[in-house]
């Protein structure tokens, strides 16, 4: 059975302020999903509003979703990428990915750069 992912991207880069490409973010999750609903949202994120990308995605592994997370957060320079499943929220940011890197491999399906990257 399929599970039902929501991943809330921030197009807003953090701290620097500059738009994050949402072509791109849809690109990057192509890679390794092929199929998937992306919907526009307006999120409030530390008291400030910023435009979002909400993403959702059916998928069997809750593992290789927090692992696309953790890439998009890497590749994006998010502060971090929201993801909710099972009722509840989670937070992937660079830190908690770092901290806890065994657990947050990147699949193969991901591109060769990315790996190296973080590896």
């Amino acid at each position: 059975m399929l599970q039902v992912y929501k991943l809330y991207i921030g197009l807003s880069q953090g701290n620097h302020a500059k738009a994050v490409n949402r072509d791109q973010i849809i690109a990057i999750i192509s890679r390794s999903i092929a199929s998937f609903t992306v919907s526009d949202a307006q999120g409030i994120f530390r008291g400030k509003s910023e435009d979002t990308l909400l993403v959702t995605i059916a998928h069997v592994s809750c593992q290789y979703i927090k692992n696309l997370a953790y890439y998009l957060c890497v590749q994006l320079h998010q502060d971090g990428i929201g993801l909710e499943y099972d009722g509840h929220y989670h937070r992937i940011t660079h830190d908690c990915a770092i901290k806890d890197r065994p657990a947050y491999r990147l699949t193969s399906n991901l591109d060769g750069e990315a790996r190296r990257n973080l590896s």
